[in-house]
């Protein structure tokens, strides 16, 4: 009786995180202009999104990743936190004031990013209720939340270096970009990680 009562508290705080985190956000006015507008200073709404998405995909992410595999009791409260965070983040994203930036690949992929983290999230509720031991269907969905967690290095990584190359203004990346403008934006990071090697 209390193992059912302890599994049904577990699903509640997931199924309203997954609610709240596919709930639509509308873009904001100035979202998607053509030019950048970065008079002024960041506002603080926008730093906290850079904050708060800094600190779950490239840090509380990743070490949940590590706790996974050594199966440690930390997994699940710091995936958890890194959800809560990346929901607060996307939110964030789409209310800050001030700033405005053209179209991107940072926003077209941050549409993107919410797909693996809740389809990650159900498959961790799935196994943390520890249904169907043994069988074939659970085998394969540990081995798909191994995949998904593990893309979360690249999907993060990716969105934090797409999103500083936004706010630098170095390169947005947007839907007409052609494989010139890729490799011509992609210079600057080939730069740095060639003289890092070099030292």
């Amino acid at each position: 009786m209390s193992r059912e009562l302890s599994q049904k508290h577990i699903i509640l705080p997931y199924l309203l995180l997954f609610l709240i985190s596919v709930y639509p956000t509308n873009a904001h006015d100035h979202h998607g202009n053509e030019e950048a507008d970065t008079e002024g200073e960041l506002d603080a709404l926008l730093l906290l999104h850079i904050s708060v998405q800094f600190l779950a995909w490239c840090i509380i992410f990743p070490i949940g990743l590590v706790f996974g595999f050594t199966r440690a009791r930390w997994h699940v409260p710091l995936q958890s936190l890194g959800f809560l965070l990346t929901t607060a983040g996307y939110i964030l994203g789409h209310k800050h004031v001030g700033w405005t930036f053209p179209v991107s690949l940072h926003a077209e992929f941050a549409s993107f990013i919410m797909l693996p983290i809740c389809v990650q999230s159900v498959l961790g509720v799935y196994l943390k209720l520890h249904v169907h031991e043994g069988t074939t269907f659970r085998h394969w969905v540990v081995f798909l939340h191994r995949i998904v967690g593990l893309s979360y290095l690249a999907i993060g990584w990716t969105q934090v270096i797409l999103g500083f190359l936004v706010l630098g203004g170095i390169c947005p990346l947007g839907k007409t970009s052609t494989v010139e403008g890729v490799i011509k934006c992609a210079e600057p990071v080939i730069n740095l990680a060639n003289r890092w090697r070099s030292d």
